[in-house]
Order: C-alpha cells, then sequence, then structure tokens
C-alpha cells in the first residue's frame, strides 16, 4: 500500500487499473464466468452491457435467468434481463435458486441457455454472470471469445422497440 492512502482507496486504484487491464486484454470471463467486486468491477451499467452482450450472442433466443443468495443477485439479474430483452431475447426468471437447479432447468425446459447471477465460493462482495448453453452447460471458450468481442468492439445487436424480447416468471424449479 503506498503511503498516506488509506485501504479502500489503494483497493479503488487496483480496480480501476484491474478494468482496464481488462479492456485492454478485451477478457471479460475467467476461469468461471466474468467475477468482480460488486458495484466496482460489476456495476449496474456495465451489467445491463454485458447482458446486451450476451443477447447478441444468442440472437433472439429464450433464456433462463437466476440468482445465487448474494445481496447483489436480484439488482444484476434485473440488469442482465434488461439487457437481454434489449436484443430481442425472451427470459424466463427463476429467481434465487442453485447454480445446478438453473442447469436442469435449461434442459427441461428445452430453451437456448441461461445466465447465472453467482460468484460461488468467492468473498460476499463479490459477484458474477455465469453463460450456460443450451446442454445445461457452460459455453466453451470460443463462446465466451464471441460474447467479448461483440462487448469491445460495440457490436450490439439491439431490437427495434416493437421487436424487444418478453420476461415471464417460472415457477417450481426447485
Amino acid at each position: 500500500m503506498s503511503k498516506g492512502k488509506g485501504k479502500s482507496e489503494y483497493l479503488r486504484m487496483l480496480s480501476v487499473k484491474d478494468e482496464a487491464k481488462m479492456v485492454e486484454r478485451k477478457k471479460l470471463f475467467g476461469t468461471n464466468g466474468i467475477r468482480g467486486v460488486s458495484n466496482k468491477d460489476l456495476t449496474p451499467e456495465r451489467v445491463i452491457k454485458i447482458g446486451s452482450a450476451i443477447g447478441s450472442f444468442f440472437n433472439k433466443a429464450k433464456v433462463i435467468v437466476g440468482y445465487d443468495a448474494r445481496t447483489t443477485g436480484p439488482i444484476f439479474a434485473k440488469g442482465v434481463i434488461a439487457g437481454l430483452n434489449s436484443t430481442g431475447c425472451d427470459v424466463l426468471f427463476i429467481g434465487m435458486a442453485p447454480t445446478p437447479s438453473i442447469q436442469y432447468a435449461v434442459k427441461r425446459n428445452r430453451v437456448d441457455g441461461a445466465i447465472i447471477i453467482t460468484a460461488s465460493h468467492n468473498p460476499p462482495e463479490y459477484n458474477g454472470i455465469k453463460v450456460i448453453w443450451k446442454d445445461g452447460i457452460e459455453i466453451s471458450q470460443e463462446q465466451e471469445k464471441q460474447i467479448e468481442e461483440i462487448f469491445f468492439s460495440g457490436k450490439i445487436a439491439y431490437s427495434n422497440w416493437n421487436r424487444i424480447g418478453t420476461t415471464q416468471e417460472l415457477y417450481g424449479v426447485i
């Protein structure tokens, strides 16, 4: 820690540097999805843009969205849904559910994929976005690169105002 700076200022500077590196490398995904400190690395605005990039990747598909018990899960789920709907994707919203239940729901409901808001074992200030393919398994690294290309190039395929996606609640998943 540099002299004269508090811990929070030091962490904020690290976060800004990490985000700059992420943009420079054009990389969002890590070992297991997109992860970051809530309202620092993952802000609501960034989550909406990520949702729009994922929606552009899915191309007007039907996807499930759910989240784990983290405090920021509900707001990030709403942001991802806004991004997905803006690109014409229809969403089945599960709400809070365990990751395996959401993965199973993908196959059971024959949808094109899912987005799970979760940071797994990370500390509580973290959250993340995990993208699931239609087989109930996480997308491949090649598919992650496609989403990153959409995100960083700004080539998001927004739908016309009268073709945006819908959101419905999906009950009984657990």
